[in-house]
């Protein structure tokens, strides 16, 4: 760390104006005021000098970590970027929202409401995170959205897709182009795909596929392995 303990900047030259509710709020473009390094101290990820993206204020990213908002990516509202987390391209994270460990957002990803991304998920294309998701471990989406209280753990990949309400994906399981809601559960090695759709109390478990539009849910003893 410098003197200051401060391993970035914001400037007062390169600012945005974005809508944030029914309020317009102004952006900082982040500069690096130290060689920022990877965890293990062999690898320097943001030289000193280089601009990232846009912060509402500091208290949008943190000095720990090797986290950073590079591009044109932003943070603002009260959302947090913070241990080794990175926002890439045009990515935005706002309102509560919260993104952690060596979690990577990429490309046009949004996270917004009370949403948390964290350890070492990867988030791609247009994918929106909202409300109070949680996506974790290393899960991988891409140009989906998962919202409500639902969650997106384990090794899973979601494309394509929705996952709301409660529902819960996790372990091994794929998901792409479904939509998965209420409590439903996909886990183990299960794959959903194909416009199909789970809700209601379902547990999509095993080796099993629900492909080519099938409809699995409503009934709570559902148990499909």
């Amino acid at each position: 760390m410098n003197m200051n303990d401060k391993k970035y900047t914001l400037s007062d030259e390169d600012t945005i104006v974005v809508k944030f509710g029914d309020r317009e709020i102004t952006l900082h473009r982040i500069i690096a005021t130290e060689d920022i390094y990877r965890a293990d101290g062999k690898f320097v990820t943001v030289k000193a000098g280089e601009k990232g993206g846009y912060v509402e204020s500091r208290a949008n990213l943190s000095d720990d970590g090797y986290c950073w908002l590079y591009g044109d990516s932003q943070a603002y509202g009260n959302a947090r970027v913070t241990e080794n987390a990175v926002l890439f391209d045009r990515t935005k994270i706002f309102g509560n929202a919260k993104a952690s460990g060596c979690a990577q957002l990429w490309e046009k990803v949004k996270v917004s409401g009370n949403a948390t991304v964290k350890g070492y998920v990867q988030l791609y294309g247009d994918t929106k995170i909202d409300e109070n998701a949680l996506v974790c471990d290393y899960a991988f989406v891409l140009n989906s959205i998962v919202y409500g209280n639902s969650q997106v753990c384990g090794k899973a990949i979601v494309r394509f897709s929705a996952v709301t309400h409660n529902a819960w994906v996790g372990d091994n399981a794929k998901i792409e182009g479904a939509t998965i809601y209420g409590n439903a559960t996909i886990r183990d090695e299960a794959t959903v795909c194909e416009n199909a759709k789970v809700h209601g109390d379902v547990d999509v478990c095993g080796k099993m596929i629900i492909s080519q539009g099938m409809e699995v849910g409503n009934a709570k003893d559902d148990i499909l392995s």
